[in-house]
């Protein structure tokens, strides 16, 4: 299907794709892991309005490479790769090189632990959440303020009287305590 003003040649803004009829086990996989895939794009991304889309766009390819899947092999870690790349390719469409958990090696390493969870699990976002609470109020407020409710760094610098380049290495300092405090979380629940 293409739009009105579609002449014909090649792809046009607003263009519907359509997709290869799926098999029913593989539709099933993918309705089965909707929850999981969301958390766990959720979780590389808090605070991002574009989890939605970055979930569609997952399901989009997800469909197109149904051939590249074996039923009978793991899934979950088939989706959850494929939801890492469309993440970092948000994260660098955006040029949003400063989100809580966008570090790469802390992505791949969130991938590995939660493809080893059941698909009804969550568990990245309970740790994060856990986390956050365990930050004095001041500092989980800045990070309210920054990740979820978009304020940028000059916003904030002017709110609380603080340079940009103080903030930033506060971000830094709280993504690594962050990071660090997840880790030791889903270390402790695997073991």
């Amino acid at each position: 299907m293409t739009t009105p003003n579609d002449s014909g040649s090649g792809e046009q803004e607003g263009e519907v794709k359509s997709l290869p009829s799926l098999s029913p086990e593989f539709t099933q996989l993918v309705i089965t892991h909707q929850s999981s895939l969301y958390a766990f794009i959720q979780s590389l991304v808090p605070g991002d309005s574009s989890v939605d889309d970055i979930l569609q766009e997952t399901n989009i390819t997800l469909c197109a490479k149904e051939a590249n899947f074996e039923i009978g092999s793991n899934f979950k870690a088939f989706a959850f790769s494929v939801a890492r790349f469309k993440v970092l390719s948000h994260l660098r469409d955006k040029k949003r090189h400063q989100w809580l958990l966008a570090d790469s090696d802390l992505c791949e390493e969130l991938t590995e632990n939660m493809i080893q969870q059941p698909a009804s699990e969550a568990p990245a976002q309970d740790h994060l959440r856990r986390c956050l609470n365990k930050l004095p109020d001041q500092q989980r407020q800045l990070i309210e303020k920054r990740y979820r409710e978009g304020y940028s760094l000059r916003e904030l610098g002017k709110i609380h009287k603080r340079t940009e380049g103080s903030l930033q290495q506060l971000f830094h300092r709280l993504r690594k305590i962050l990071k660090d405090c997840i880790e030791k979380s889903m270390a402790i629940k695997s073991s």
